[in-house]
């Protein structure tokens, strides 16, 4: 007759030792936490990395916070890789099955920030591109953000429009108030006070809206860019899901995807019964805002 461990013994005495493991990794180097990760140290360079033996990911854990490092791999045996580099590019996120690797937290790294159940992302609102030019300005390895379900699409519009662009308190908009990224506090993209004006303050007069530095959020706010073209007549995410190619249907809206234009923007629709829908636009000549994901989160 074969006996299994948890014949043996209760159900939390099998299950303790995992905690324990876990907890004490998570508890180890000064009370960082670590999360594993999808990586492979060998892509860092010699000098970019620190070898030694352990058959401890507790010890490889200390060692690799006394030492700075956000990535630490073992092999399950005795190797154990610290990654020195403060660029993880060509690191994090390429499989290799020799290692388990581990990222220290905060998972999102600035300007990356965790938006609930959307990832890592990096906001880039302020500074308008082309969908051309919005493919390739998010810093390798992020690519342009997509929805990977139309519950995603709604997501993002109810966290934009709800809270990332929520009134401000007291009326009050611009560096003065920066958001958890970094950027200057914004107003709200509807109603009669969508400008950040020279004062930092929320307006809606053409003197509010018109200076050099001032910031009319109703434009900037209502679209951005997203991982989304027609691909041989298909209209198609970077995921190589599909939509359906009708006019009237969410999450199209009344905007008709059978044009000559072959690339989409979300646009954001607070006021009616649904948050967003796609727009339809020039590749080259429509400027919107983009929005772009670390692939840690995927």
């Amino acid at each position: 007759m074969t006996m299994r461990f948890s014949d043996n013994y209760p159900r939390w005495v099998v299950i303790l030792p995992v905690l324990i493991v876990l907890t004490t990794l998570a508890l180890a180097a000064d009370s960082s936490l670590w999360r594993r990760m999808v990586a492979n140290p060998d892509g860092a360079a010699v000098t970019g990395r620190l070898d030694f033996s352990s058959d401890s990911v507790i010890a490889c854990a200390a060692q690799a916070a006394q030492r700075g490092s956000d990535l630490l791999c073992h092999d399950g045996v005795m190797a154990c890789v610290i990654v020195l580099t403060t660029s993880l590019v060509g690191v994090l996120g390429v499989t290799n099955h020799s290692w388990n690797c581990f990222l220290r937290g905060p998972w999102c790294r600035p300007p990356f920030m965790q938006v609930r159940d959307l990832g890592c992302l990096q906001f880039d609102i302020n500074n308008l591109m082309n969908f051309s030019d919005a493919r390739t300005a998010c810093p390798p390895p992020a690519t342009l953000w997509y929805p990977k379900s139309n519950e995603q699409a709604a997501t993002i519009a109810d966290y934009l429009t709800n809270e990332r662009y929520a009134a401000p308190a007291g009326g009050v908009c611009g560096p003065s108030v920066p958001l958890p990224d970094g950027y200057p506090g914004p107003c709200r993209p509807k109603g009669t006070a969508t400008c950040c004006n020279a004062t930092g303050v929320c307006g809606g007069t053409i003197a509010d809206c018109t200076c050099p530095t001032c910031i009319n959020y109703e434009n900037v706010a209502r679209a951005f860019w997203t991982g989304f073209q027609k691909k041989a007549g298909v209209w198609t995410y970077d995921d190589n899901r599909t939509v359906m190619d009708t006019r009237g249907v969410a999450p199209w809206g009344p905007n008709d995807p059978t044009n000559k234009y072959d690339c989409a923007a979300i646009y954001i629709y607070p006021l009616f019964n649904y948050n967003y829908q796609y727009m339809v636009v020039h590749c080259t000549v429509s400027t919107y805002a983009s929005i772009c994901r670390w692939p840690e989160m995927l």
